[in-house]
């Protein structure tokens, strides 16, 4: 009987048709790299799907998948991020939101 009781696959298609497929032994490490994928905007489009089965329950699975480049709205991103703080909202917005403008 197999000691593994976790396994993550990664299934990468190209715009060419070409298929990719990796294996991680450790899902949640790997679960973490699949979530902060987001290509560069001039990349050709592909489509990632990330599995994951567990044999520890009986036997689940889950899959995701993402399509490549995540074309971000600039407006959508934070303005900036506060290293050990977060995302630092417009300055502009909140102005306008609440009359003032905090320093």
């Amino acid at each position: 009987m197999p000691k593994r009781d976790r396994l993550a696959l990664l299934v990468m298609e190209g715009a060419d048709g070409k298929v990719e497929i990796e294996l991680f032994k450790d899902p949640d490490s790997s679960r973490l790299a699949f979530e902060s994928m987001a290509g560069k905007p001039h990349d050709p489009p592909t489509r990632a799907t990330f599995i994951e089965l567990d044999w520890r329950d009986g036997f689940t699975s889950r899959a995701d998948t993402v399509n490549l480049p995540k074309i971000r709205h600039p407006d959508d991103e934070p303005f900036g991020h506060r290293i050990g703080v977060g995302p630092i909202p417009d300055p502009e917005k909140d102005e306008a939101d609440t009359g003032k403008l905090e320093c």
